[in-house]
């Protein structure tokens, strides 16, 4: 009977066993579980074009990204400046105290498709995978690069360049190439690059001059990109690059546009990857569109397409064939005659030794345990019988105000727990339209995309996202794309609308 109990767990372990192994398999073949910014960002880099001379220095700036080979894409207009008294490189943030720096060599170029190809030997980044599945209008898009805010924010406001800019060409003119580690704090933020989100408006064709005679497919959006963005992936929810961030459109180019408005348009990354063929150029390029991952995909996945590796089955080979032979030796295997000595020793408990007179050791009767007034340790384990305690939600923010605007909802009042800053990849949109924002507030003065709430752990942050009529922090005025921590007792002021900061 014990060979055969045995033998029955080994058997109902099987399945158990079974899809232990699949779900590990499974994590280990698709690792794609959305877009991260920590990642995406190891292949996004800094394009720049220095000039240094007696009288002057300064620098234009860029993004690009890295496809593999030594491979980096950029904007033409990025790299028109580029000539033998100006040096072109590329530079990128590797952690907190170490940047990369090499030189880079245009090797192909097109005006009017604004696409420019990049030869970068010795780079070490991340190489990123370009997507030409199709583009569905409203998903999620994420924009990685070095916008020009972005400095001005960090120089306080200021449109001069700063010491950490003059440092940078004055190293750019030294010989120094490659990993650079234990670098100035203020170089390395100065490759930090800036991450934003927005939302897939439609897919068009047209040309990026009214002058110019090639067409090509453009993602229209509302990612917030700027100067310095040129050149830049725009990635998709998957984490793959399906555009090229080339141009935004605003009051000073589109009489009638305000910067509420917030018109981007990236070229479609089938646009580059028609080149990349025509060179004969090697990337990593998928046409699947992602899918978010559910826990009814997973399971579908496990039994109908995960394939799993032949060594596995193997294993659960070997390991059945054993549970059923030691099954069937059970089944059939004569039971042994227990002898009287045997029994008497079952029944009674007795060890014969212990009993036989003269020993000096007192029989082992058996013996039924009493309460110990010493209470048991805790355990960890929870009852079968009773369900789990749900979990306590950590502890947030409200945003509470009034809105003073006549014929609208009086009533401002936003409960943000870091659990939904998470769910939307760490970013809510505060604006005026429910198509554009995630937390609304009706009225005028706000901006259809107003402000960007964002999450790190374990602070809230505030940036105006090129509003109209700005964002105020205790009463002092943020400039666009600036990030400024905010905390209980706070006071927001969007448009004309102010709100106050309080923990939950």
């Amino acid at each position: 009977m014990k060979h055969l109990n045995h033998s029955l767990r080994i058997l109902f372990a099987l399945p158990l066993l079974l899809c232990s192994l699949t779900g590990a398999h499974l994590l280990a073949a698709d690792d794609n579980s959305g877009f991260k910014a920590s990642k995406a960002e190891q292949g996004v880099v800094r394009v720049i074009v220095a000039q240094k001379s007696n009288r002057s220095i300064g620098y234009g700036s860029g993004s690009g990204f890295y496809i593999g080979n030594e491979v980096i894409i950029t904007n033409h207009h990025v790299v028109v400046g580029a000539d033998r008294s100006k040096k072109l490189v590329v530079a990128r943030r590797v952690d907190a105290t170490t940047i990369e720096l090499l030189n880079a060599t245009v090797t192909w170029k097109d005006k009017e498709l604004d696409i420019a190809i990049l030869k970068v030997p010795g780079i070490t980044c991340d190489a990123q995978t370009l997507s030409e599945a199709p583009i569905e209008k409203g998903s999620r898009a994420y924009a990685i690069g070095y916008p020009k805010s972005a400095d001005a924010s960090r120089r306080s406001g200021t449109d001069n360049m700063g010491k950490i800019e003059v440092d940078f060409v004055n190293l750019v003119f030294t010989d120094q190439r490659g990993i650079i580690k234990n670098a100035d704090r203020g170089l390395v933020q100065f490759l930090d690059p800036t991450v934003s989100s927005g939302e897939i408006r439609k897919v068009l064709t047209r040309k990026w001059q009214p002058e110019y005679k090639t067409e090509l497919e453009v993602i229209d959006h509302d990612v917030n990109i700027g100067h310095g963005n040129s050149g830049g992936p725009l990635f998709d929810e998957g984490g793959r690059i399906i555009g090229i961030n080339t141009q935004g459109l605003d009051a000073q180019t589109i009489k009638g546009l305000t910067l509420a408005d917030n018109v981007k348009n990236s070229a479609r990354i089938t646009e580059v990857i028609k080149v990349l063929k025509s060179q004969n150029i090697k990337a990593t390029i998928t046409d699947k569109p992602y899918v978010k991952p559910t826990p009814e995909a997973t399971t579908t996945t496990i039994f109908s397409e995960a394939e799993i590796d032949w060594k596995i089955w193997a294993i659960l080979g070997v390991v059945g064939l054993a549970a059923v032979a030691s099954l069937i030796v059970a089944m059939y295997k004569k039971p042994a005659a227990e002898s009287y000595t045997q029994y008497i020793k079952r029944v009674s408990g007795v060890s014969r030794v212990n009993a036989r007179p003269g020993s000096n050791a007192a029989p082992r009767l058996p013996t039924t345990s009493t309460p110990s007034s010493t209470p048991a340790p805790a355990t960890h384990s929870t009852p079968t019988s009773q369900p789990p305690q749900p979990t306590t939600t950590t502890a947030g923010w409200a945003l509470e105000g009034s809105n003073p605007e006549e014929g609208k909802s009086p009533n401002v009042h936003f409960q943000i727990t870091p659990e939904q800053l998470r769910r939307y990849h760490g970013e809510l949109t505060l604006g005026r339209k429910a198509s554009s924002a995630r937390l609304v507030i009706d009225n005028t003065s706000i901006s259809k995309t107003h402000a960007v709430l964002s999450y790190q752990e374990p602070d809230l942050y505030i940036r105006d996202n090129g509003s109209s009529n700005g964002t105020k922090v205790n009463g002092s005025p943020i400039s666009p794309g600036q990030k400024t921590k905010i905390d209980a007792g706070d006071q927001i002021q969007l448009g004309e609308v102010t709100v106050k900061v309080s923990r939950r």
